[in-house]
Protein backbone atom coordinates (compact mmCIF):
# COMPACT_ATOMS: atom_id res chain seq x y z
CA UNK A 1 0.00 0.00 0.00
CA UNK A 2 1.27 3.48 -1.06
CA UNK A 3 -0.11 6.28 0.56
CA UNK A 4 -0.25 10.12 0.43
CA UNK A 5 -1.69 12.61 2.86
CA UNK A 6 -2.61 16.29 3.15
CA UNK A 7 -5.07 18.56 0.88
CA UNK A 8 -6.19 16.79 -2.61
CA UNK A 9 -4.79 20.37 -4.47
CA UNK A 10 -3.51 21.40 -7.37
CA UNK A 11 0.02 22.27 -5.95
CA UNK A 12 0.33 18.68 -4.83
CA UNK A 13 0.21 17.44 -8.25
CA UNK A 14 -1.88 14.41 -7.09
CA UNK A 15 -3.01 13.77 -11.12
CA UNK A 16 0.69 13.58 -11.71
CA UNK A 17 0.67 11.05 -8.53
CA UNK A 18 -1.97 8.90 -10.24
CA UNK A 19 -0.37 8.93 -13.87
CA UNK A 20 2.78 7.52 -12.21
CA UNK A 21 1.13 5.35 -9.99
CA UNK A 22 -0.37 3.55 -13.18
CA UNK A 23 2.43 2.92 -14.52
CA UNK A 24 3.42 1.18 -11.50
CA UNK A 25 0.58 -0.71 -10.73
CA UNK A 26 0.62 -2.46 -14.10
CA UNK A 27 4.23 -3.98 -12.85
CA UNK A 28 2.99 -4.53 -8.88
CA UNK A 29 -0.22 -5.85 -9.42
CA UNK A 30 -0.49 -6.17 -6.13
CA UNK A 31 0.13 -2.40 -5.23
CA UNK A 32 -2.78 0.05 -4.13
CA UNK A 33 -2.71 3.77 -3.75
CA UNK A 34 -4.36 5.16 -0.43
CA UNK A 35 -5.03 9.45 -0.82
CA UNK A 36 -6.06 10.11 2.54
CA UNK A 37 -7.60 13.67 2.66
CA UNK A 38 -9.95 15.96 0.57
CA UNK A 39 -9.97 18.67 -1.68
CA UNK A 40 -11.56 20.89 -4.17
CA UNK A 41 -9.63 18.71 -7.25
CA UNK A 42 -11.40 15.47 -5.39
CA UNK A 43 -13.78 15.13 -8.39
CA UNK A 44 -11.93 16.06 -11.18
CA UNK A 45 -9.17 13.43 -9.65
CA UNK A 46 -12.18 10.74 -9.78
CA UNK A 47 -12.50 10.60 -13.29
CA UNK A 48 -8.97 10.68 -13.83
CA UNK A 49 -9.00 7.47 -11.99
CA UNK A 50 -12.21 5.98 -13.59
CA UNK A 51 -10.75 6.74 -17.08
CA UNK A 52 -7.35 4.64 -16.12
CA UNK A 53 -9.82 2.20 -14.76
CA UNK A 54 -7.96 2.11 -11.54
CA UNK A 55 -11.23 2.30 -8.91
CA UNK A 56 -10.10 -0.73 -7.59
CA UNK A 57 -6.73 0.16 -6.85
CA UNK A 58 -6.75 3.96 -5.75
CA UNK A 59 -8.84 4.53 -2.81
CA UNK A 60 -9.96 7.93 -2.10
CA UNK A 61 -10.31 8.38 2.13
CA UNK A 62 -12.05 11.72 2.03
CA UNK A 63 -11.84 13.78 5.11
CA UNK A 64 -10.13 11.99 8.18
CA UNK A 65 -9.76 13.47 11.95
CA UNK A 66 -6.09 14.60 12.52
CA UNK A 67 -6.25 11.84 15.04
CA UNK A 68 -6.86 9.47 13.02
CA UNK A 69 -4.43 10.12 10.41
CA UNK A 70 -1.23 8.07 12.12
CA UNK A 71 -4.02 5.11 11.67
CA UNK A 72 -4.18 5.53 8.17
CA UNK A 73 -0.16 6.16 7.84
CA UNK A 74 0.34 2.83 9.65
CA UNK A 75 -1.39 0.60 7.32
CA UNK A 76 0.81 2.12 4.38
CA UNK A 77 3.88 0.76 3.45
CA UNK A 78 4.98 3.42 1.27
CA UNK A 79 4.39 7.02 1.67
CA UNK A 80 4.49 8.99 -1.97
CA UNK A 81 3.89 12.16 -3.00
CA UNK A 82 4.27 14.35 -6.27
CA UNK A 83 4.87 17.33 -5.00
CA UNK A 84 7.57 19.65 -6.25
CA UNK A 85 7.01 23.03 -3.44
CA UNK A 86 7.13 21.83 0.02
CA UNK A 87 8.92 24.48 2.62
CA UNK A 88 8.82 21.99 5.30
CA UNK A 89 7.13 18.99 4.32
CA UNK A 90 5.23 17.41 7.61
CA UNK A 91 3.41 15.25 5.86
CA UNK A 92 6.39 13.64 4.64
CA UNK A 93 7.84 13.57 8.63
CA UNK A 94 4.57 12.71 10.30
CA UNK A 95 4.69 9.69 7.81
CA UNK A 96 8.62 8.86 8.76
CA UNK A 97 7.27 8.91 11.79
CA UNK A 98 5.22 5.56 11.37
CA UNK A 99 7.72 3.73 9.85
CA UNK A 100 6.80 5.05 6.34
CA UNK A 101 9.71 5.30 3.79
CA UNK A 102 9.05 8.33 1.37
CA UNK A 103 8.86 7.90 -2.08
CA UNK A 104 9.39 11.24 -3.29
CA UNK A 105 10.66 14.17 -6.46
CA UNK A 106 13.47 15.51 -5.36
CA UNK A 107 13.05 19.23 -4.59
CA UNK A 108 13.92 22.26 -2.28
CA UNK A 109 12.28 20.71 1.78
CA UNK A 110 11.70 17.00 1.08
CA UNK A 111 15.76 16.77 0.26
CA UNK A 112 16.35 18.23 3.71
CA UNK A 113 14.14 15.24 5.53
CA UNK A 114 14.54 12.37 3.55
CA UNK A 115 17.73 10.52 2.93
CA UNK A 116 17.64 8.94 -0.40
CA UNK A 117 18.02 4.88 -0.35
CA UNK A 118 18.63 5.13 3.17
CA UNK A 119 15.22 6.39 4.49
CA UNK A 120 13.66 6.63 1.12
CA UNK A 121 13.80 6.98 -2.43
CA UNK A 122 13.68 10.49 -4.15
CA UNK A 123 13.90 10.84 -7.90
CA UNK A 124 15.11 13.52 -10.72
CA UNK A 125 12.59 12.67 -12.92
CA UNK A 126 9.17 13.22 -12.15
CA UNK A 127 8.06 11.48 -15.06
CA UNK A 128 8.86 7.87 -15.04
CA UNK A 129 10.89 7.93 -11.88
CA UNK A 130 8.25 8.20 -9.25
CA UNK A 131 6.72 4.90 -10.65
CA UNK A 132 10.19 3.30 -10.81
CA UNK A 133 10.67 4.18 -7.21
CA UNK A 134 7.40 2.66 -6.64
CA UNK A 135 7.86 -0.05 -8.00
CA UNK A 136 11.35 -1.14 -6.08
CA UNK A 137 9.69 -0.33 -3.05
CA UNK A 138 6.56 -2.72 -3.22
CA UNK A 139 8.62 -5.61 -4.97
CA UNK A 140 11.52 -5.63 -2.42
CA UNK A 141 9.97 -6.33 1.41
CA UNK A 142 13.27 -6.59 2.86
CA UNK A 143 14.37 -2.98 1.59
CA UNK A 144 11.31 -1.43 2.90
CA UNK A 145 11.39 -3.01 6.26
CA UNK A 146 15.13 -1.18 6.83
CA UNK A 147 13.96 1.84 5.32
CA UNK A 148 10.74 1.90 7.48
CA UNK A 149 13.08 1.62 10.75
CA UNK A 150 15.13 4.56 9.45
CA UNK A 151 12.27 6.44 8.84
CA UNK A 152 11.07 6.36 12.11
CA UNK A 153 14.71 7.14 13.57
CA UNK A 154 15.21 10.19 12.02
CA UNK A 155 11.88 11.70 12.37
CA UNK A 156 12.89 12.21 16.19
CA UNK A 157 14.91 14.86 14.81
CA UNK A 158 11.68 16.61 14.57
CA UNK A 159 10.45 15.84 18.24
CA UNK A 160 9.02 19.08 19.77
CA UNK A 161 11.10 18.50 22.97
CA UNK A 162 14.19 18.86 20.35
CA UNK A 163 12.83 21.58 18.18
CA UNK A 164 11.51 23.45 20.79
CA UNK A 165 14.97 23.84 22.63
CA UNK A 166 17.13 24.27 19.55
CA UNK A 167 14.88 27.01 18.94
CA UNK A 168 15.08 28.60 22.16
CA UNK A 169 18.67 28.49 22.13
CA UNK A 170 18.63 30.47 18.90
CA UNK A 171 16.46 33.18 19.95
CA UNK A 172 18.20 33.65 23.94
CA UNK A 173 22.03 33.44 21.65
CA UNK A 174 20.06 36.33 18.90
CA UNK A 175 18.87 38.52 22.14
CA UNK A 176 22.01 38.12 23.98
CA UNK A 177 23.95 39.73 21.26
CA UNK A 178 22.02 42.83 20.71
CA UNK A 179 24.01 45.87 21.64
CA UNK A 180 20.48 47.32 23.06
CA UNK A 181 20.80 45.17 26.23
CA UNK A 182 22.82 47.38 28.40
CA UNK A 183 19.49 48.74 29.06
CA UNK A 184 17.68 48.18 31.80
CA UNK A 185 15.10 47.09 30.50
CA UNK A 186 15.09 45.18 27.17
CA UNK A 187 12.01 46.42 24.94
CA UNK A 188 11.14 46.04 21.24
CA UNK A 189 8.98 43.56 18.97
CA UNK A 190 11.50 40.73 19.48
CA UNK A 191 11.62 40.74 22.94
CA UNK A 192 7.89 40.76 23.74
CA UNK A 193 7.47 38.50 20.74
CA UNK A 194 10.16 35.76 22.83
CA UNK A 195 8.27 36.41 25.98
CA UNK A 196 5.01 35.82 24.37
CA UNK A 197 6.34 32.75 22.57
CA UNK A 198 7.84 31.29 25.91
CA UNK A 199 4.94 31.69 27.92
CA UNK A 200 2.66 29.58 24.82
CA UNK A 201 5.30 26.52 25.32
CA UNK A 202 5.16 26.57 29.23
CA UNK A 203 1.56 26.70 29.04
CA UNK A 204 1.48 24.07 26.40
CA UNK A 205 4.10 22.12 28.72
CA UNK A 206 2.15 22.45 31.91
CA UNK A 207 -1.07 20.67 30.43
CA UNK A 208 -1.64 16.87 32.24
CA UNK A 209 0.08 14.22 29.96
CA UNK A 210 -2.11 13.61 26.79
CA UNK A 211 -4.35 16.73 26.84
CA UNK A 212 -3.16 19.28 25.15
CA UNK A 213 -3.66 18.32 21.18
CA UNK A 214 -0.78 19.93 20.16
CA UNK A 215 1.67 18.10 22.48
CA UNK A 216 -0.21 14.95 21.44
CA UNK A 217 0.30 15.66 17.54
CA UNK A 218 4.15 16.26 18.08
CA UNK A 219 5.10 13.35 20.35
CA UNK A 220 6.55 10.49 19.13
CA UNK A 221 4.94 8.42 20.42
CA UNK A 222 1.85 9.46 19.27
CA UNK A 223 2.84 8.16 15.59
CA UNK A 224 4.40 5.12 16.59
CA UNK A 225 1.13 3.10 16.26
CA UNK A 226 1.29 -0.54 15.48
CA UNK A 227 1.69 -1.21 12.22
CA UNK A 228 0.64 -5.34 12.02
CA UNK A 229 -2.67 -4.20 13.70
CA UNK A 230 -3.53 -1.12 11.29
CA UNK A 231 -2.57 -3.40 8.46
CA UNK A 232 -4.91 -6.23 9.74
CA UNK A 233 -7.83 -3.53 9.82
CA UNK A 234 -7.49 -2.56 6.12
CA UNK A 235 -7.12 -5.57 4.78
Amino acid sequence: MAALSGAVGGRKNVDRLIDQFAIAADVAPDLHLMLVGDGLNREMLEVQVRQLELQERIHFTGTVPITEVPNYMAAADIFTTASVSEVHPLTVIEAMATGCPVVAISSPGIIDCVDSGRTGLLTTRPDGGLAAAMVGLALNPTQRAEMSVAARADSNRYDINHTISRTLELYERLHSERPDLKRKQPHGRRFLYRQRMRSTLDRIFKQEENEHPLLNWFTPDYWLRDRKDSHDEWK
